[in-house]
């Protein structure tokens, strides 16, 4: 029976599992991708999670451990910048009339045919107020008047009627005394002084060199407004980083208010019996001083609790709220305490200790039996981190109390628990792995914007969501020296980076000893690299000089790969040694013939609208339809946008050499589409569509109806089925038919290994 946080009033002994549980252990990116799953159906569900802050608390917070805000909204500009005409130079403005291009001298208005224009008025960069010169000349100004000039500064407003600006080098200006009628020297009064009295008369004139006169332009040394920043323009994503670059942008577009993704709260909670939290109040409550003295405060067989301070700092990194939960004993009452405690206040909840095969390891046992939770995995195939358990927890919450009553509405939500080995080094490389891309979807919820600040919208399906989550950055090294491989698991393998100039390659140096309980190998990490489980008798080291792919956590080459979408990441998606399956380092097989490794065929799915199966599902089936495939993308689509973008090569499948669409629209729109695509296609290949086709009728009779296609379009084949059938369809030329026929359509050449000597076929 299962219940929620509040209902634990019950003998807490009669409701635990007497026995240990078993997990299937699964690979990394199966368990991440489960998380990530987990989350993403939160969000599709409820991605509300958002307050609204003033603009200045997102640069004059004084908090030190906030973490940049992340936009829950597109934010555009409601005005242009700059909002008006600017100078880009101190001089003066004058105005050329429409038609004219330059020859200032022969232009209607100018003063004895030399470029000479009466000064009315200054623009400086500040408000504009109308001064009582300037003011008696408005009506000249409205009709743009082309005998009058204005001095203008930099950045100042270009007044109304002009439309050039003549940098101040190119002027030389007269000062008359209108009392006196004498020209006076210009050191003797301030231009401006002078532009403003009503006692002098300012004229200026062109003198610029290399007839510097015939070559003036309208709108020369003038910002439109507008030409930085059109009105309506995209400021912020939803989902994107409020940093230095983005607050700039939004108060110079006059932005005083910003809906922001809530931060998610993070509880950490040690276990064990065996801990001992510091402080800096802290004292030895041993009773023999020596020992005490030799241990630091520590009584004999108690640790210091490190990873609960290890974890509380490394989540306010990720950017969440962590809260200190403290240490739970080895009690069933104390674990039960402390994680109703984590289940009422944060989002996400992280244990450490408490999860490997020991008596006293009740942490599942509580959470499944007292606070249904349900275990997702138990047991991961990685070195470190084996036990790590991740599990979900639906509870009923109010803002007040989790206490159940029937006069208070009640709500669900899904909380997300982490129940981490107890080692240090393992806690924190599984914290790498899994919670830095949880939290990190969390933070931005169901919209995802790339860090290169391409646009995004709302994501509402799962699928989408954990598509376009963000994971670590990748890059591969070189190996400084040689590293024995652990025969049951492949290996996290922290290391240290440089960058090595003289080869354009990174150098990776490992830690030193990888034990566990050794969080010394943490100390200086930059990376992960991901190496293979070792094989005996083929490949039981990786050796100094190969090349392996590293995950960056650390340091100052963080930034050099910038955090990846899932459906980018090699790692997240299992493909990390695909770049390296035909080099000296490739992952060893248990092949004692030591046969080269088949190079994964990349392959697409489009589902049209309409198709039954999930995407999941449909990605499942065809891998399982086609011999060595890996998926690089998947995406629904409709009719008329399959077709544009196969003819624009703008779906997004840059990476696949086969495009498998499949639909499931009737017989007369499938048949619309099928003779649409055959428009499409630079060369079919009608037998093997004719294959295809009667292995789908063999295994569903009505798909021997529709008409498939197969053929090349922008250098990628194309395969056009029925969702009826389509597994049948592929199996049909199962094995490596199809990547023949792919290589030969890119115009390579191949030889069937039963002509030795004969011609070569070639498919185009």
């Amino acid at each position: 029976q299962n219940h929620s946080a509040a209902d634990i009033d019950i003998d807490i002994n009669t409701n635990m599992s007497e026995s240990t549980p078993s997990h299937e252990m699964l690979p990394v990116p199966t368990a991440l991708h489960s998380v990530l799953t987990n989350i993403a159906t939160e969000l599709s569900q409820s991605n509300n999670n958002t307050v609204v802050i003033p603009i200045e608390q997102c640069y004059n917070n004084t908090d030190a451990t906030l973490l940049p805000y992340i936009s829950a909204k597109c934010v555009t500009s409601p005005i242009p910048f700059p909002p008006f005409d600017a100078s880009i130079m101190d001089g003066f403005c004058i105005r050329l009339n429409d038609n004219d291009d330059g020859d200032v001298e022969n232009r209607n208005g100018a003063v004895a045919g030399q470029g000479v224009y009466e000064v009315t008025g200054s623009s400086l960069a500040q408000a504009v107020h109308v001064l009582p010169k300037e003011e008696a000349c408005s009506a000249r100004i409205a009709t743009a008047n082309t005998s009058e000039a204005r001095y203008v500064a930099t950045g100042a407003a270009i007044p109304p009627g002009f439309n050039t600006v003549i940098p101040i080098e190119q002027i030389q200006i007269t000062i008359r005394d209108n009392r006196t009628g004498i020209i006076l020297d210009n050191s003797s009064i301030a231009l401006l002084a002078a532009i403003q009295s009503t006692d002098h008369a300012v004229t200026m004139q062109i003198i610029g060199e290399n007839n510097y006169i015939n070559k003036i332009k309208k709108n020369q040394w003038i910002r439109r407004a507008g030409c930085d920043l059109p009105i309506n323009s995209v400021l912020v994503e939803a989902g994107e980083v409020i940093g230095p670059v983005q607050i700039g942008l939004l108060v110079q577009s006059g932005i005083r208010e910003l809906h922001v993704r809530s931060v998610p709260k993070v509880g950490v909670l040690s276990t064990g019996d065996e801990l001992r939290c510091i402080s800096s109040s802290s004292s030895s409550s041993s009773s023999s001083p020596s020992r005490a003295s030799y241990t630091n405060g520590l009584e004999y067989g108690q640790i210091y609790d490190v990873n609960r301070p290890a974890l509380l700092a490394l989540m306010r990194q990720f950017g969440a709220e962590a809260i200190d939960l403290g240490c739970a004993a080895d009690q069933r009452d104390s674990l039960l305490v402390k994680i109703r405690q984590g289940l009422k206040d944060c989002d996400v909840l992280i244990t450490s200790g408490g999860v490997s095969m020991g008596e006293l390891d009740l942490l599942e046992d509580v959470l499944v039996g007292l606070f249904g939770a349900t275990v997702h995995f138990g047991r991961i195939h990685m070195k470190p981190g084996k036990p790590t358990t991740f599990l979900t927890c639906r509870i009923d919450y109010d803002d007040a109390s989790m206490t159940t009553t029937t006069t208070i509405t009640k709500k669900k939500r899904t909380r997300f628990v982490f129940a981490l080995p107890g080692n240090p080094v393992s806690a924190m490389v599984c914290s790498h792995l899994f919670l830095r891309p949880a939290v990190e979807l969390l933070r931005r919820g169901g919209n995802i914007c790339s860090s290169e600040g391409a646009s995004s919208s709302s994501l509402s399906s799962v699928q989408d969501i954990v598509q376009n989550a963000l994971v670590h950055p990748e890059i591969d090294a070189v190996l400084e020296s040689n590293v024995m491989l652990d025969v049951e698991r492949p290996e996290y393998h922290r290391v240290s980076l440089r960058w090595d100039a003289s080869t354009g390659k990174f150098m990776a140096r490992s830690t030193g000893v990888q034990r566990s309980s050794r969080l010394m190998s943490m100390n200086g990490a930059q990376g992960l690299m991901c190496l293979p489980q070792g094989v005996p008798g083929e490949k039981m080291s990786c050796k100094a000089g190969e090349t392996w792919p590293v995950l960056l956590i650390d340091g100052p080459y963080c930034g050099v790969g910038k955090l990846l979408r899932w459906k980018d990441s090699r790692h997240a998606t299992g493909r990390i040694f695909d770049n390296l399956l035909t080099s000296s380092s490739s992952p060893p097989t248990t092949n004692s013939k030591k046969k080269a490794p088949k190079v994964p065929l990349k392959v697409g799915i489009i589902s049209i609208d309409g198709c039954s199966a999930s995407m999941a599902d449909l990605e499942k089936r065809v891998l399982s339809s086609l011999d060595t495939a890996v998926i690089v993308y998947a995406q629904t689509s409709s009719d008329q946008d399959v077709v544009s973008s196969l003819q624009n090569s703008s779906n997004g499948a840059d990476d696949a050499e086969l495009i498998v669409i499949i639909a499931n629209g009737g017989f007369k729109r499938d048949s619309q589409l099928s003779a649409a695509l055959s428009e499409v296609l630079e060369k079919k290949a009608d037998a093997l569509a004719l294959q295809i086709r009667q292995g789908a009728a063999a295994q569903h009779g009505l798909a021997g109806l529709f008409e498939v296609v197969v053929g090349r379009v922008n250098g990628k084949m194309i395969i056009f089925l029925p969702e009826a059938g389509f597994e049948g369809g592929l199996k049909k030329v199962y094995g490596r038919v199809i990547f023949h026929a792919i290589m030969i359509g890119k115009g390579k050449t191949y030889q069937h290994k039963h002509r030795e000597g004969g011609s070569k076929s070639r498919w185009a």
